[in-house]
């Protein structure tokens, strides 16, 4: 299963602290600005909003707003199932967005910008166990979430 993926890694401060980066991808090689929105901006939600919807309302919106690409639609289902299977229970509205190539002057969307935000995550939580499941449509409490010190690249 090959998902396209931001190249990622970690960065060590001198504090010894792992930070995760991605590089950018809004921008063309000859450094052209590529117009992308991440779900919570075509929701029209507000950030603290980012677990507000559930993945098939997502893809009902991506469909809506890509004139109903269905190879859009089985991109994100991928991206859906990869985080289940890396246990990525975090993978909410911010961690998904897409792109309007420059050549594009309709209101549809051409494509989701590359993967990002693709780490495994080992949860510590109070009442519920959120091991196996997803970040959309979860209501379980967490306490703490700590990053495994490895960024995961899929593809």
């Amino acid at each position: 299963m090959r998902i396209e993926t931001a190249q990622c890694g970690l960065v060590m401060f001198e504090s010894g602290e792992l930070v995760y980066i991605t590089n950018g991808f809004d921008r063309t090689e000859d450094g052209l600005k590529l117009h992308k929105e991440d779900l919570i901006q075509c929701f029209d939600l507000s950030i603290n909003c980012k677990y507000d919807k559930t993945y098939e309302e997502a893809g009902r919106l991506i469909s809506e707003i890509t004139n109903g690409n269905q190879a859009l639609l089985l991109e994100f289902v991928r991206r859906v199932i990869i985080a289940y299977v890396i246990g990525n229970d975090d993978m909410h509205l911010k961690n998904f967005s897409i792109q309007q190539l420059p050549n594009n002057s309709s209101r549809f969307y051409d494509q989701l910008t590359p993967s990002y935000d693709c780490l495994f995550f080992d949860a510590l939580v109070a009442k519920n166990s959120n091991l196996g499941k997803l970040g959309l449509g979860i209501e379980s409490e967490i306490l703490v979430i700590m990053p495994i010190h490895a960024a995961v690249k899929v593809g």
